[in-house]
């Protein structure tokens, strides 16, 4: 397991399954090689008006079976069940990049207090699945671990 500080760190898994736990701050997360578990904890976000935003380099989307990387939100979200999760999550594509929009109270419409930045990943297959797609999807391949 690798944990960061207060500060914006960057954490490298190497090779093997590891967990990373970026900490408070802005991050740069590299899993390596197998199935990594990115993981948030309570108290890890920013707040509304200046939200922490955490970068993953190299988030796999194959299943964790087959090397892909889980999301750990369990601790992040505050009070969430699978269908309130889109209160909490906005998916959006930018260049390359999928943003993963984050409000840990359930109130996404007011802004997100943490950022994920899936670098040259797109899980909003070029804008065609909305927020409900992107989450089901997540779920049902064991890629998103939150609070059922």
């Amino acid at each position: 397991m690798l944990h960061g500080g207060a500060g914006s760190d960057r954490l490298d898994g190497g090779s093997g399954n590891d967990t990373l736990i970026g900490g408070k701050g802005n991050d740069t997360l590299l899993g390596g090689t197998g199935s990594d578990t990115f993981k948030w904890e309570l108290s890890d976000q920013g707040t509304i008006a200046a939200p922490a935003v955490d970068v993953i380099k190299d988030f796999s989307t194959a299943k964790p079976a087959d090397g892909g990387d889980i999301l750990d939100l369990k601790d992040l979200l505050i009070g969430e069940k699978d269908g309130t999760l889109t209160q909490y999550l906005n998916f959006q594509k930018d260049g390359n990049n999928t943003v993963i929009n984050i409000n840990t109270q359930g109130q996404i419409g007011q802004g997100a207090d943490q950022k994920i930045v899936l670098e040259n990943v797109d899980l909003t297959q070029n804008g065609t699945l909305d927020n409900q797609a992107i989450i089901n999807d997540l779920l049902q391949k064991g890629k998103l671990d939150v609070n059922h």
